[in-house]
């Protein structure tokens, strides 16, 4: 077996894969995570064709047969792609151990796969699996939530031996905000809305090397709360804070813990 992961998120790098497979533990979980979402994705995307989603379009429309009714080409051409890509890898599954290959649809095909992982991390081509499958959930998530997106650094990871920084990724839709925190090593790592009070627990605990600094507009976001809100927070815990171009940031750890007192109440 290879000694050095060739996953698409090591792209070679040093870690080195799981015991008889071609995959680090970080790559198979995210392999693992984008086959979970492509059902998903090529659900959200079918909503953009039928227009039912009330957003903008930020993706390309062409003219339809039905006059005034604009199609959207990106939209199709993923869902295409999601179809392709896991029917044209359970079919490798299928014919190389000698089972009946799954219904062709994106959800029957994602499951198959998952149920196959195992046996798909060890297989020669894992590394052109792992890259075909998260640049096919990329495109789709693009395709999918092409919102604005704004990107907030907040720290180090808090999972033990990993040497990443989170960042939270900022949506503002007709849905309202919307964050995810990820990190910048394992794309496995990540914490969406709602487990926010969970990690901003761990981020208190976690040693760092210098002081973190979150802005209002920022922790409003990330917490979905009023800059009123946070200003009163501020004053009423004593947050920490400095001032920068003429702005006032708060200590990343004294929002965090305020935030999971408030949240553990």
């Amino acid at each position: 077996m290879e000694l050095i992961c060739n996953g698409y998120r090591c792209g070679g790098g040093p870690r080195a894969p799981l015991r008889g497979t071609r995959l680090c533990a970080g790559c198979t979980r995210a392999l693992a995570a984008d086959l979970t979402a492509l059902p998903g994705l090529h659900d959200q995307c079918g909503q953009l064709l039928g227009g039912s989603d009330s957003r903008p379009p930020a993706t390309r429309t062409t003219g339809s047969s039905v006059p005034g009714l604009p199609f959207n080409t990106s939209a199709a051409d993923t869902r295409a792609a999601i179809l392709a890509i896991t029917a044209s890898w359970s079919g490798l599954v299928a014919r190389e151990r000698r089972i009946t290959p799954p219904p062709r649809t994106v959800g029957d095909l994602a499951r198959f796969l998952l149920r196959h992982l195992p046996w798909l991390v060890a297989h020669p081509a894992a590394p052109e699996l792992s890259r075909e499958i998260a640049e096919t959930a990329r495109a789709a998530r693009q395709v999918a939530d092409p919102q604005p997106l704004r990107r907030v650094r907040i720290g180090d990871c808090v999972e033990p031996g990993c040497p990443g920084w989170l960042t939270a990724l900022v949506r503002s839709g007709g849905a309202g905000l919307s964050a995810e925190v990820v990190c910048s090593a394992q794309s496995a790592h990540r914490w969406p809305t709602q487990e926010w009070a969970r990690l901003g627990s761990r981020l208190s605990q976690t040693p760092s090397g210098g002081c973190r600094w979150l802005g209002a507009t920022e922790i409003a976001q990330l917490w979905r709360v009023s800059t009123g809100s946070v200003y009163r927070m501020a004053s009423e815990h004593r947050w920490s804070r400095s001032h920068r171009c003429g702005r006032v940031y708060y200590s990343a750890d004294d929002v965090c813990n305020a935030f999971a007192a408030r949240a553990g109440a």
